[in-house]
C-alpha cells in the first residue's frame, strides 16, 4: 500500500553526458527529493551502445526491479537505438 505519493514511484533520468546529473542536483535542491527515489544514468562520450544498454538493464534490474519506475530520456529514437527493457 502506498502511504504517500513519495512512495508511489521512483524516477530514473537517462541522458547524454552529464546533463541528468545537473538536472538531478537542481531538483534535489529545489524539491528536497530523496536520493533513493531519483537516479541518473549518463551515456558518456566513447561508451559503446552495447555497454550503455547493459548499464540500463543492470540499473533497472538491481535498483528498481519490483518498483514503479518513471524513466525520463533525452534521446531521439532515430539517433540512438536503445533496446527496450523487458523483465
Amino acid at each position: 500500500m502506498v502511504r504517500n505519493m513519495k512512495d508511489a514511484f521512483d524516477v530514473l533520468m537517462i541522458t547524454h553526458a552529464g546533463l541528468c546529473k545537473g538536472y538531478a542536483d537542481a531538483l534535489k535542491l529545489i524539491l528536497d527529493i530523496d536520493e533513493d527515489d531519483f537516479g541518473t544514468l549518463s551515456f558518456e562520450n566513447g561508451e559503446s551502445l552495447d555497454d550503455f544498454s547493459e548499464a540500463i538493464r543492470a540499473t533497472i534490474e538491481e535498483r528498481y526491479k519490483d518498483r514503479n519506475l518513471v524513466v525520463l530520456l533525452d534521446f531521439r529514437e532515430d539517433r540512438r537505438r536503445i533496446p527496450p527493457y523487458h523483465s
